[in-house]
């Protein structure tokens, strides 16, 4: 009987990664479009409902930006 053991610790790392690169922007860490296309597809397929989105200006900042 052969036993073969092979750790893939190193490759679901490496996977867990990718999978975080393709949500999340790299430099800011912040969740990218991708990750609210997903979002909104999985509410409207599973709720809860009513959802709500807030956009606010924090300390006016977008004057700065404009």
């Amino acid at each position: 009987m052969l036993v073969a053991l092979t750790d893939i610790t190193a490759r679901k790392k490496a996977e867990a990664y990718l999978e975080f690169l393709g949500k999340h922007d790299v430099l800011t860490k912040l969740k990218n479009r991708s990750f609210y296309i997903d979002e909104i597809n999985r509410l409207e397929r599973k709720g809860p409902f009513p959802v709500t989105a807030v956009a606010i200006d924090v300390n006016g900042l977008k004057v700065v930006n404009d």
